[in-house]
Protein backbone atom coordinates (compact mmCIF):
# COMPACT_ATOMS: atom_id res chain seq x y z
CA UNK A 1 0.00 0.00 0.00
CA UNK A 2 1.23 3.49 -0.79
CA UNK A 3 2.90 4.95 2.32
CA UNK A 4 1.66 8.42 1.41
CA UNK A 5 -1.87 7.22 2.10
CA UNK A 6 -0.94 6.20 5.64
CA UNK A 7 1.16 9.22 6.63
CA UNK A 8 2.31 7.97 10.02
CA UNK A 9 4.50 5.34 11.65
CA UNK A 10 3.73 3.24 14.71
CA UNK A 11 5.21 0.08 16.18
CA UNK A 12 2.89 -2.55 17.61
CA UNK A 13 -0.32 -0.98 16.30
CA UNK A 14 -3.37 -2.82 15.02
CA UNK A 15 -6.79 -2.12 13.58
CA UNK A 16 -10.22 -3.76 13.73
CA UNK A 17 -12.97 -4.44 11.21
CA UNK A 18 -16.40 -6.02 11.19
CA UNK A 19 -16.79 -9.70 10.31
CA UNK A 20 -17.08 -10.07 6.56
CA UNK A 21 -15.99 -6.50 5.90
CA UNK A 22 -12.67 -7.61 4.42
CA UNK A 23 -11.60 -10.78 2.61
CA UNK A 24 -9.17 -13.41 3.87
CA UNK A 25 -7.37 -16.26 2.15
CA UNK A 26 -8.72 -19.82 2.18
CA UNK A 27 -6.44 -20.71 5.09
CA UNK A 28 -7.81 -17.66 6.98
CA UNK A 29 -4.26 -16.87 8.09
CA UNK A 30 -3.87 -13.61 6.18
CA UNK A 31 -5.76 -10.97 4.27
CA UNK A 32 -6.75 -11.41 0.66
CA UNK A 33 -5.65 -8.11 -0.86
CA UNK A 34 -8.28 -7.94 -3.54
CA UNK A 35 -9.77 -4.69 -4.83
CA UNK A 36 -12.56 -4.63 -2.20
CA UNK A 37 -10.19 -5.28 0.74
CA UNK A 38 -7.77 -2.59 -0.38
CA UNK A 39 -10.63 -0.10 -0.73
CA UNK A 40 -11.87 -0.88 2.81
CA UNK A 41 -8.35 -0.61 4.28
CA UNK A 42 -7.77 2.75 2.60
CA UNK A 43 -11.04 4.05 4.00
CA UNK A 44 -10.12 2.90 7.51
CA UNK A 45 -6.69 4.49 7.21
CA UNK A 46 -8.30 7.80 6.31
CA UNK A 47 -10.55 7.48 9.36
CA UNK A 48 -7.52 6.78 11.56
CA UNK A 49 -5.71 9.80 10.11
CA UNK A 50 -8.62 12.09 10.94
CA UNK A 51 -8.79 10.78 14.50
CA UNK A 52 -5.04 11.26 14.95
CA UNK A 53 -5.33 14.83 13.65
CA UNK A 54 -7.99 15.56 16.29
CA UNK A 55 -5.82 14.04 19.04
CA UNK A 56 -2.78 16.09 17.95
CA UNK A 57 -4.74 19.34 17.96
CA UNK A 58 -6.11 18.50 21.42
CA UNK A 59 -2.62 17.66 22.71
CA UNK A 60 -1.38 21.13 21.76
CA UNK A 61 -4.46 23.12 22.77
CA UNK A 62 -3.02 24.33 26.08
CA UNK A 63 0.39 25.78 25.16
CA UNK A 64 1.02 28.45 27.81
CA UNK A 65 4.67 28.65 28.90
CA UNK A 66 7.94 28.92 27.01
CA UNK A 67 8.64 25.29 27.87
CA UNK A 68 5.29 24.25 26.34
CA UNK A 69 6.09 26.29 23.25
CA UNK A 70 9.56 24.81 22.64
CA UNK A 71 8.34 21.27 23.27
CA UNK A 72 5.67 21.96 20.66
CA UNK A 73 8.18 23.38 18.18
CA UNK A 74 10.80 20.66 18.61
CA UNK A 75 8.60 17.60 19.09
CA UNK A 76 5.77 18.55 16.78
CA UNK A 77 4.00 15.55 15.27
CA UNK A 78 4.68 13.17 18.15
CA UNK A 79 1.41 11.97 19.66
CA UNK A 80 1.91 10.86 23.28
CA UNK A 81 -0.28 8.23 24.92
CA UNK A 82 -0.73 7.55 28.68
CA UNK A 83 1.08 4.19 28.40
CA UNK A 84 4.26 6.02 27.23
CA UNK A 85 3.67 4.91 23.65
CA UNK A 86 4.57 7.58 21.07
CA UNK A 87 3.06 7.78 17.60
CA UNK A 88 5.28 9.66 15.16
CA UNK A 89 3.25 11.29 12.41
CA UNK A 90 4.39 12.93 9.19
CA UNK A 91 2.60 15.81 7.51
CA UNK A 92 -0.82 15.03 8.99
CA UNK A 93 -1.17 18.59 10.28
CA UNK A 94 0.87 21.77 10.03
CA UNK A 95 2.12 23.86 12.93
CA UNK A 96 0.03 26.70 11.54
CA UNK A 97 -3.09 24.59 12.25
CA UNK A 98 -2.44 24.83 16.01
CA UNK A 99 -4.22 27.48 18.07
CA UNK A 100 -1.63 29.35 20.17
CA UNK A 101 -4.06 31.84 21.74
CA UNK A 102 -3.27 30.58 25.28
CA UNK A 103 0.48 31.07 24.83
CA UNK A 104 1.67 33.93 27.08
CA UNK A 105 3.81 35.52 24.38
CA UNK A 106 1.63 34.96 21.33
CA UNK A 107 1.44 38.74 20.79
CA UNK A 108 5.13 39.11 19.99
CA UNK A 109 7.86 37.80 17.73
CA UNK A 110 9.24 34.66 19.32
CA UNK A 111 12.95 33.80 18.89
CA UNK A 112 13.90 30.18 18.30
CA UNK A 113 15.43 28.04 21.05
CA UNK A 114 19.05 28.73 20.08
CA UNK A 115 18.54 32.49 19.88
CA UNK A 116 16.84 32.57 23.26
CA UNK A 117 19.57 30.48 24.89
CA UNK A 118 22.34 32.77 23.62
CA UNK A 119 20.38 35.82 24.72
CA UNK A 120 20.11 34.69 28.35
CA UNK A 121 23.30 32.65 28.71
CA UNK A 122 26.90 32.47 27.59
CA UNK A 123 28.95 29.30 27.35
CA UNK A 124 32.59 28.35 26.98
CA UNK A 125 34.20 25.03 26.16
CA UNK A 126 36.87 23.49 28.41
CA UNK A 127 38.68 20.17 28.62
CA UNK A 128 40.32 18.17 25.87
CA UNK A 129 41.51 20.35 23.01
CA UNK A 130 40.49 19.54 19.48
CA UNK A 131 42.35 20.60 16.35
CA UNK A 132 39.29 20.48 14.12
CA UNK A 133 38.33 23.84 12.66
CA UNK A 134 34.69 22.73 12.77
CA UNK A 135 34.58 22.27 16.55
CA UNK A 136 32.50 24.84 18.41
CA UNK A 137 34.02 26.97 21.16
CA UNK A 138 30.57 27.55 22.66
CA UNK A 139 27.50 25.38 23.16
CA UNK A 140 24.96 25.80 20.35
CA UNK A 141 22.01 25.96 22.77
CA UNK A 142 19.31 24.00 20.95
CA UNK A 143 16.41 22.45 22.87
CA UNK A 144 17.29 18.89 21.82
CA UNK A 145 20.97 19.44 22.59
CA UNK A 146 20.11 20.66 26.10
CA UNK A 147 18.21 17.44 26.75
CA UNK A 148 20.80 15.19 25.11
CA UNK A 149 24.13 16.45 26.50
CA UNK A 150 25.34 15.66 30.01
CA UNK A 151 28.55 17.75 29.83
CA UNK A 152 26.77 21.06 30.48
CA UNK A 153 27.64 22.71 33.79
CA UNK A 154 25.86 25.82 35.05
CA UNK A 155 27.62 28.23 37.43
CA UNK A 156 26.43 31.34 39.23
CA UNK A 157 28.82 34.19 38.63
CA UNK A 158 32.34 33.69 37.30
CA UNK A 159 33.87 30.26 36.75
CA UNK A 160 37.06 30.25 38.84
CA UNK A 161 39.61 28.08 37.12
CA UNK A 162 41.71 25.80 39.28
CA UNK A 163 44.00 23.00 38.11
CA UNK A 164 42.44 20.35 40.37
CA UNK A 165 38.90 21.35 39.42
CA UNK A 166 39.59 21.40 35.68
CA UNK A 167 41.51 18.13 35.85
CA UNK A 168 38.58 16.43 37.58
CA UNK A 169 36.04 17.77 35.07
CA UNK A 170 38.27 16.88 32.12
CA UNK A 171 38.63 13.33 33.44
CA UNK A 172 34.86 13.04 33.90
CA UNK A 173 33.66 14.67 30.67
CA UNK A 174 36.71 14.97 28.40
CA UNK A 175 35.13 18.11 26.91
CA UNK A 176 32.57 20.18 28.81
CA UNK A 177 30.80 23.54 28.65
CA UNK A 178 30.50 26.07 31.45
CA UNK A 179 27.23 27.97 31.19
CA UNK A 180 26.50 31.21 33.04
CA UNK A 181 23.91 33.97 32.90
CA UNK A 182 24.52 37.10 30.88
CA UNK A 183 24.05 40.49 32.51
CA UNK A 184 20.90 41.72 30.81
CA UNK A 185 21.12 45.08 32.59
CA UNK A 186 24.14 46.25 30.59
CA UNK A 187 23.32 49.17 28.29
CA UNK A 188 24.60 47.36 25.19
CA UNK A 189 21.86 44.75 25.65
CA UNK A 190 19.17 47.25 24.63
CA UNK A 191 19.90 46.97 20.93
CA UNK A 192 20.04 43.17 21.19
CA UNK A 193 16.64 43.11 22.92
CA UNK A 194 15.24 45.40 20.24
CA UNK A 195 16.49 43.19 17.40
CA UNK A 196 15.63 39.84 18.92
CA UNK A 197 12.10 40.66 20.02
CA UNK A 198 11.33 43.27 17.37
CA UNK A 199 10.51 46.04 19.84
CA UNK A 200 11.27 49.77 19.91
CA UNK A 201 14.77 50.63 21.15
CA UNK A 202 13.74 53.44 23.51
CA UNK A 203 10.37 52.20 24.73
CA UNK A 204 9.77 48.48 25.12
CA UNK A 205 6.04 48.57 26.01
CA UNK A 206 3.12 50.90 25.47
CA UNK A 207 0.67 52.08 28.15
CA UNK A 208 -1.16 48.76 27.95
CA UNK A 209 1.97 46.71 28.48
CA UNK A 210 2.21 45.54 24.86
CA UNK A 211 5.56 45.64 22.99
CA UNK A 212 6.15 48.76 20.90
CA UNK A 213 6.92 47.80 17.29
CA UNK A 214 10.21 48.79 15.71
CA UNK A 215 9.69 51.53 13.15
CA UNK A 216 9.30 50.13 9.65
CA UNK A 217 8.71 46.58 10.84
CA UNK A 218 5.55 44.84 11.88
CA UNK A 219 5.49 42.78 15.04
CA UNK A 220 4.78 39.11 14.45
CA UNK A 221 3.41 36.32 16.57
CA UNK A 222 5.20 32.99 17.00
CA UNK A 223 6.25 31.59 13.65
CA UNK A 224 4.90 28.10 13.21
Amino acid sequence: MNKKIIGFRVVGGYGTSEVGEISVTASREQLDYNEHTIKVLKKKMEEVKEEIKELLVKQYENIVTLKDYFVFKNEFGKLNFPNSMVLTTTNLIKQSDINLSNFKYSFMKMPNDRQLFHFFFESKRYGKKTHSRYSDKSFEGGYEALKRNSNLLYVEGEFIRKVSKQSYLKNMYSTYFIISKRNLCESYMRSEISELFNVHLHKLVDDNGKPVEKRGRKAKGPKA
